[in-house]
């Protein structure tokens, strides 16, 4: 029987009232062609642990015309995240019923951090993985070779949740059950099958 969960953050576990870059376009009254470049080149680079968001980002300040900080810039954007509790009341009995639970998550490290201890991801899984501590991307294979030998379990043994079907595709060619998630009631359906516990 599976005993292994990977389930995903943004979409799934966490939730964001609006993407960082549509916000700061709305909010902020800057045009978002000027603010995609940065999603595209820099952050990217910092989402695999390469890079600093607060030193790559303040090189687009003049031309978004940001006048504030860097951390009140990253405190906004933290400011619009949440836990998605009906998902990580399920982790919690899924834990209790021993089933290991394990974050995995493309992030850059202050929104990881963020996650794991404002939002206490740490006491809530069996542990956290950051594509930003990893190197790799959920794109990636290597993502998933890093977190199995990590835990030393096979990928038959692991079912992975998330909403993102480019990830779920190359974690099904990793031998890694995969299932996309659309909402909460298909979730608990489908957990209560992997797992053959009650919920």
């Amino acid at each position: 029987m599976i005993r292994n969960l990977f389930i995903d953050a943004d979409g799934v576990t966490v939730l964001e009232r609006k993407r960082f870059g549509n916000r700061l376009a709305e909010e902020f009254n800057i045009p978002y062609e000027k603010i995609l470049p940065f999603f595209k080149k820099e952050f990217a680079t910092c989402v695999k642990g390469k890079a600093d968001l607060k030193k790559e980002i303040i090189k687009y300040f003049s031309d978004w015309g940001w006048t504030d900080s860097a951390e009140a810039l990253l405190s906004n954007w933290l400011s619009g995240t949440k836990a998605n509790e009906n998902i990580l009341e399920i982790i919690d009995q899924l834990r209790e019923n021993k089933i290991n639970c394990y974050l995995v998550s493309d992030q850059e490290k202050y929104r990881a951090e963020y996650i794991t201890q404002e939002l206490n991801f740490k006491n809530r899984f069996d542990k956290c993985f950051f594509s930003c501590d990893l190197g790799f991307r959920k794109i990636e294979r290597d993502f998933y070779s890093e977190v199995l030998k990590q835990i030393k379990v096979s990928p038959p043994e692991v079912v992975f949740w998330d909403d993102d079907e480019k990830n779920l595709n190359v974690a099904k060619g990793f031998g890694i059950q995969a299932e996309l998630y659309v909402d909460f009631d298909d979730f608990i359906k489908k957990i209560r099958e992997s797992f053959g516990v009650g919920l």
